[in-house]
């Protein structure tokens, strides 16, 4: 089922099927059909990484489809329905479990995470800087933000890693996906929030990096992504993806914060 099937009736509707999901696993699927197969408090953590069209749409450039062909490919998630993703992560994460979702520029400043608040409560930000200078009207966009969403009741006692800091620069390989997150912020989050066995899901996983971070610190996963070229209709062993990722984005100057403590 694509995004489009479910925006199509409702972002609320039940999916017509359920997909069989599998752990630790590359595997193609639809964000809240995977979400909508989990049980209630399941998880520690989740990482939501929405692809919509309205930031280009707004932005208006006129070359945006040359600059980001790839991105541009990806399939759209409507409003509604990244909201819809959104509650039932609320719903699989266990009590005081995060949401690390990210935003860009525009989502930030119209607070679209505001519509979830009743069930996400935003406790902090991270800022991203990618050192790879963007689009943008006035100022050039260079990265991204995190905004660190917990499921009430909020408490920082489940936050073990203080040493992380509020702005983190670090570079990525965007051969990968057109949306490569970076993976040494991201371990550092999962070891900071979560235990051996735990599980992390992501729902729209692009390039699958949580998965590699997640299992290289003996954490269970589940994901799966719509619009992943390279896999298969098989899932992709864990052995397959690390592979894939030691190969292609932890080189030389990937994969390491500067500045940032290991």
């Amino acid at each position: 089922m694509s995004h489009q099937d479910v925006t199509a009736e409702s972002p609320t509707a039940i999916p017509r099927y359920v997909q069989a999901f599998a752990r630790n696993v590359a595997q193609r699927g639809d964000a809240l059909e995977l979400l909508r197969s989990l049980p209630d408090a399941c998880a520690a953590l989740a990482f939501f990484d929405p692809q919509h069209r309205g930031v280009l749409d707004k932005l208006a450039f006129g070359n945006e489809g040359a600059r980001q062909r790839e991105r541009s490919r990806l399939p759209a998630m409507g409003e509604d329905y990244i909201d819809a993703c959104c509650r039932e992560i609320a719903r699989v994460l266990a009590p005081s479990g995060y949401c690390m979702r990210w935003v860009d520029t525009y989502g930030l400043c119209e607070a679209h995470h505001l519509r979830v608040a009743d069930c996400l409560k935003c406790v902090d930000l991270i800022a991203w800087d990618n050192l790879r200078p963007g689009m943008g009207k006035r100022s050039r966009r260079r990265g991204d933000y995190l905004l660190v969403l917990q499921r009430p009741p909020v408490t920082a006692r489940n936050w073990r890693d203080h040493g992380i800091p509020s702005r983190w620069v670090e570079k990525v390989d965007r051969r990968i996906h057109p949306h490569a997150k970076p993976i040494g912020l991201i371990e550092r989050l999962i070891a900071a929030v979560t235990l051996p066995d735990d599980l992390v899901i992501d729902p729209a996983a692009g390039g699958f990096g949580v998965l590699d971070a997640a299992r290289r610190l003996e954490r269970e996963f589940i994901g799966c992504d719509a619009a992943q070229s390279e896999l298969s209709d098989e899932p992709e062993s864990v052995a397959k993806i690390c592979r894939r990722w030691q190969r292609r984005y932890r080189r030389k100057g990937f994969g390491r914060a500067l500045g940032a403590a290991s």
